[in-house]
């Protein structure tokens, strides 16, 4: 699409040109207001290549993916097809970049004398990250998702202890959730406690958010991560012995959304954190509560002590209650 302005008024010589193909010109007249021309087809003097670009992990077409050799540029329409036309192409092949936003930018070549329609992959812009004992340690690792360009992000210390290991990535941002033992800390006993860190997944930046004697990862909710934790020191009988908390990886504040002597169930829903005390060591009837994920409009939703939480639709949750549904 092209919007000329400060053109004379009256008739003019309309030119369009764009290498390997042919000019196009045409008298128009141009009065007050808006002139619209409408559409104007090029004919291709150069060597045409066609292709079809679609998503590597879904198959489904890519649109607006921008083709490009030398000064040949190409996009890709709805269905994800490109037409490339080259003025001069090379004796036996030439390079062809692809790139759209969100996905790995990449390049095939294409031999010159290429006449079928050729299929690319894009493989998405976001890393994949996962947990590897073949050098004998818990390292952690991160790649794309056909698996190339792998490259080691985190080195295991060896005394991560499997049983405890979490690995959480931020759904859409950068930072991923690592709950490991690979600080060696024990507390007063000589219980080994757990890490958790947060992970630059594109930098390998590192940041130490608590330890203690086990972290559980409930989810992330924007920038928030919630999880829960056991109290390090803490009496089994204690009521602050389970807390839930809530952690903002880009302001770095960490607070306590709720505490327990236990919790039957924790669970995200809805952008807001639903959590189930254990009645056992409690003087008054428990209920079910909701909190947003920065602390606030905190409330009870349920008179009932709630067994556990299952998510049964995208707006629904099922409650168990002893030999009871909700």
């Amino acid at each position: 699409k092209v919007r000329l302005t400060n053109i004379k008024l009256g008739k003019q010589k309309f030119v369009i040109e764009k290498r390997a193909f042919a000019t196009t010109t045409k008298t128009i007249t141009v009065g007050w207001g808006s002139n619209p021309l409408g559409n104007f087809e090029l004919t291709p003097t150069g060597t045409q290549y066609d292709f079809v670009v679609v998503d590597f992990a879904s198959g489904k077409p890519l649109a607006k993916a921008e083709f490009s050799s030398g000064d040949a540029t190409a996009l890709a329409d709805d269905k994800g097809h490109a037409k490339l036309t080259v003025e001069k192409p090379g004796d036996d092949s030439l390079d062809v970049g692809i790139k759209l936003d969100g996905f790995r930018s990449d390049t095939i070549v294409v031999q010159t004398d290429a006449k079928d329609v050729q299929q690319v992959k894009l493989v998405s812009a976001r890393r994949q990250l996962f947990i590897s004992k073949r050098a004998g340690k818990c390292d952690l690792y991160s790649t794309y998702a056909d698996g190339k360009s792998e490259k080691l992000l985190l080195a295991g210390s060896g005394h991560e202890r499997e049983a405890d290991l979490e690995l959480v990535p931020h759904p859409t941002d950068a930072p991923v959730a690592y709950v490991s033992t690979r600080g060696n800390q024990s507390n007063s006993d000589g219980y080994l406690l757990s890490n958790l860190i947060l992970i630059d997944s594109e930098s390998g930046e590192t940041t130490n958010v608590i330890a203690s004697e086990r972290i559980n990862i409930i989810g992330w909710s924007g920038s928030r991560l919630v999880y829960v934790l056991v109290t390090q020191g803490q009496s089994a009988r204690s009521a602050d012995r389970y807390r839930v908390m809530s952690y903002d990886y880009k302001s770095g504040d960490n607070k306590q959304l709720a505490n327990a002597n236990y919790f039957n169930d924790v669970t995200l829903f809805g952008g807001q954190l639903y959590y189930a005390p254990n009645g056992g060591l409690e003087s008054s009837p428990v209920k079910l509560y909701r909190v947003n994920v920065d602390g606030s409009n905190s409330q009870a939703i349920f008179d009932q002590e709630v067994w556990a939480m299952v998510r049964v639709s995208y707006e629904e949750l099922a409650l168990s209650v002893q030999q009871q549904w909700f």
